[in-house]
């Protein structure tokens, strides 16, 4: 198993396991955070689509836990809560940021 970070996220090569589950934890808050229509904030997006983008955010976040399930990761089924929700068409819930915000840390304590 690879324990290092790719060439497009500028990661170490030497992370370890911990820090490679924090690296794609981080790359799932990107997905959700650099995409309003998954916060469920406004969007210039029309409303017909909005489900659209929430769908592929969902596909970027099933193909990532994929990788942390690899790499380890043993609280995958929130994140999978997480991607069925945005496959539904709804926005990602506060409390669900929040648990994120707290795996990274965990996993950034676990380095």
């Amino acid at each position: 198993m690879f324990l290092g970070g790719s060439d497009r996220t500028g990661g170490s090569p030497y992370l370890g396991v911990a820090g490679v589950r924090r690296e794609l934890l981080e790359q799932v808050k990107v997905a959700i955070t650099s995409e309003p229509a998954a916060l469920g904030g406004p969007t210039a997006a029309p409303d017909d689509r909005v489900g659209d983008i929430r769908g592929t955010v969902s596909v970027t976040i099933g193909n990532i836990v994929m990788r942390l399930n690899q790499a380890g990761f043993t609280e995958s089924d929130r994140l999978y809560v997480i991607r069925d929700d945005l496959a539904a068409g709804k926005p990602i819930r506060t409390v669900d940021l929040l648990w994120l915000d707290g795996a990274i840390e965990h996993e950034d304590v676990n380095r």
